[in-house]
């Protein structure tokens, strides 16, 4: 994902500057930024294996389970799907559909007050992790695509065109599929390939942008939106630019800030729609943009918005001890921390092309939804009768 989305960009802005004959643009990128990912690599490589020195490495199967109790298991899948179901049906009864809204902002603007509802309609990607997990069979896999697939477009089209929640759902389930051989990296490249397109065409859709006619203007245009997507290492550069002549470095600052999103609406009725992230720093201080609409800085990006430019390889350090932590958890027997494993997995694309504190963020809220899903499920499955062996 770091090579995604601080090195494919190159390549897709080289295609852009054949069309337009000038090279100029890959050139100056290239030069202003080229050698600031080495060093971000070594301090994730070695907050890594720190923290792997201190906890252990276990070498168990990543998708394999101790499944103990069946029943309990699809109990809890079930569960996982009624709070999805009862969220969104929820969202639309108080707020109807946020893509009936106009613009992205007055989309974002009827999320505002509905942070409950919205949480808990990730729900359905849990679920999908743990039905696939009890029956890892190729039938089953498609299935769960299916499902996955249905329940994405339902939050796309509901909450305004959040491509992440949609992305993430689809993707878990395809490393799944690959690890078990039931895609071969052929498809998995054609898939990919599809993604991406379909990926960019969101962003056509979730913006109103008209298409009057293929041609290479429009092929150009088409192109710079799959970087901005995908590798928006134009901000890279800006930020990089910016921090040359600036000494405004915000250190932590801001990333606890993304945390206020957690605070109840009805506890602070004034609570900004957008709050003051390294992204939104970037968006509004760096980039001159005023308005909702937030911009992808990249984790590089965001990191020398924390600690400048001799610094920022710290933040990847942290980085490097989480995804260690995740990566124990990907291993172990239990469910419950398998499945927050792999929910927050894929994530971790957005980590690299946004920050680390939209990250933590998501992976706190997935943390907070998975254990109280669990938790009632549980204690439903036990309080509820149970016919005794031989009871017709």
């Amino acid at each position: 994902f770091f090579f995604v989305c601080h090195v494919s960009a190159f390549f897709i802005y080289s295609i852009s500057s054949l069309i337009l004959n000038d090279f100029t643009q890959v050139y100056d990128l290239f030069s202003n930024i080229s050698i600031i990912p080495s060093f971000a690599i070594a301090s994730f490589i070695m907050g890594y294996v720190l923290v792997v020195a201190l906890i252990g490495k276990k070498t168990n199967d990543i998708l394999s389970i101790s499944s103990s109790n069946r029943n309990k298991e699809i109990f809890i899948a079930i569960v996982f799907m009624t709070f999805w179901v009862g969220a969104s049906i929820a969202y639309i009864a108080k707020a109807g559909v946020s893509f009936d809204a106009g613009d992205y902002e007055g989309r974002l603007e009827k999320n505002a007050g509905n942070g409950f509802f919205i949480m808990f309609m990730i729900a359905y990607i849990p679920a999908v992790v743990i039905i696939y997990l009890l029956n890892r069979s190729k039938r089953n896999l498609f299935f769960c695509c299916m499902l996955a697939a249905f329940c994405g477009v339902v939050y796309f089209y509901v909450i305004g065109g959040s491509r992440n929640v949609f992305v993430a759902g689809i993707f878990v389930l395809i490393v799944m599929g690959y690890y078990d051989r039931h895609i071969s990296k052929v498809n998995l490249a054609i898939i990919a390939a599809l993604g991406i397109l379909s990926l960019n065409g969101l962003v056509f859709l979730r913006y109103g942008i008209s298409i009057d006619e293929i041609d290479a203007e429009f092929v150009v245009k088409f192109l710079s939106y799959l970087a901005d997507s995908i590798s928006p290492i134009k901000a890279l550069d800006r930020i990089v630019t910016y921090y040359e002549f600036n000494d405004n470095i915000q250190y932590f600052s801001l990333f606890f800030n993304k945390f206020e999103a957690f605070v109840p609406r009805f506890l602070w009725p004034d609570k900004p729609i957008n709050t003051m992230t390294a992204a939104y720093f970037y968006t509004v201080e760096i980039y001159g943009l005023d308005g909702y609409l937030t911009m992808a800085p990249t984790i590089l990006g965001s990191s020398i918005i924390m600690f400048g430019l001799n610094f920022y390889w710290l933040v990847f350090l942290i980085i490097g001890a989480i995804i260690a932590v995740l990566d124990n958890m990907l291993k172990s027997q239990n469910l419950y921390f398998k499945v927050i494993a792999l929910t927050a997995m894929p994530f971790s694309f957005f980590l690299t092309r946004e920050s680390l504190e939209l990250f933590v963020f998501n992976v706190m809220k997935y943390i907070i939804v998975i254990s109280f899903c669990f938790a009632f499920a549980i204690f439903i499955y036990f309080v509820l009768p149970k016919g005794k062996k031989g009871e017709k």
